[in-house]
């Protein structure tokens, strides 16, 4: 768990003294925005994270309507990480 913290895939959420940490989950949208991919592209990456999740045994993730993966399955299909920054990149170029 330590390695996804700092490669800053899981988010600290405080509630009162504890510290629990997040997973980051994106959709196209957000893949559309932090890699500059197309809206095909960015669906076709969910849809290959969730059918890699499924393989691991979440089933939830069968479903049609979830639309939303963590970051680190992306991340693992295209082998680079996604990071905020990536943001700004994008936006320079496009």
């Amino acid at each position: 768990m330590t390695d996804d913290r700092a490669r800053g895939n899981l988010v600290p959420v405080f509630l009162g003294l504890e510290v629990e940490y997040m997973i980051i989950l994106v959709d196209k949208n957000d893949l559309m925005q932090l890699t500059g991919y197309s809206k095909t592209q960015s669906q076709n990456l969910i849809r290959r994270a969730k059918e890699k999740l499924v393989l691991e045994g979440l089933d939830w993730y069968k479903n049609k309507a979830i639309g939303r993966v963590p970051i680190l399955a992306v991340e693992e299909i295209l082998g680079y990480p996604i990071r905020n920054d990536t943001i700004e990149d994008v936006e320079k170029v496009g």
